[in-house]
């Protein structure tokens, strides 16, 4: 077998150095569509947030996203940051994925009245739009702790943080609806005009509470 000489030696390196190069341009081209995808669905997001307050009966639930809006003011300014920190251009993508889960909100909405029944349904949602957050976020922090950006992978992880206590935080109003929708059924089992409809309804809420 011929022994490589210096020269094919330098050329390997080149080639292995292109690849990590290519490889490198390619990944930080899709953190920076990926960030700018969760920087149009973070600011849908605060948006829904005032809409779902004003449409729940929950104060637990309304105070809830009344806070969650303030912390997503705070991750809007760390993704800025961010777009500073690469020399990108702070635009926002439309999300057709997350579009969906929008429109699944909204039609709560409007096939419910005010009431328990409405807010659990607004959890049982909410928890299927954190859960795409908390994925899109981790996948973040991954490009950016691959990338080498350190800094900026530990602003991601606190929004990732935000996100994971957000979610125990609506299975604990969750909670709280569950027990109050019990309490209403065990105030008006005896009532024979009201016991279908109280039946009903808590077995429609149990099916939302398991989704929660």
């Amino acid at each position: 077998m011929k022994k490589a000489t210096e020269k094919d030696k330098e050329t390997i390196i080149s080639h292995r150095l292109k690849v990590i190069f290519e490889n490198s341009f390619e990944l930080k081209s899709f953190f920076e569509e990926e960030l700018k995808s969760i920087y149009w669905v973070d600011t849908a997001i605060m948006k829904m947030l005032a809409r779902m307050g004003e449409n729940s009966i929950s104060d637990e639930l309304f105070t809830s996203m009344e806070d969650h809006i303030n912390v997503k003011e705070e991750q809007l300014r760390r993704l800025e940051e961010i777009f500073n920190a690469n020399d990108f251009y702070p635009e926002q993508i439309h999300c057709k994925a997350f579009s969906v889960l929008i429109k699944e909100l909204e039609h709560v909405t409007t096939v419910t009245d005010l009431g328990i029944v409405r807010d659990s349904w607004i959890i049982s949602v909410m928890q299927k739009i954190e859960f795409y957050v908390i994925t899109s976020y981790g996948t973040l922090r991954t490009f950016a702790n691959l990338l080498g950006q350190n800094e900026v992978a530990d602003l991601l992880q606190q929004t990732l943080d935000e996100e994971k206590a957000y979610t125990l935080e609506l299975n604990a109003v969750s909670d709280l609806l569950y027990k109050d929708f019990k309490d209403i059924v065990e105030v008006n089992r005896n009532v024979k005009t009201d016991k279908y409809f109280f039946h009903s309804g808590f077995e429609q809420f149990q099916g939302i509470h398991r989704q929660s």
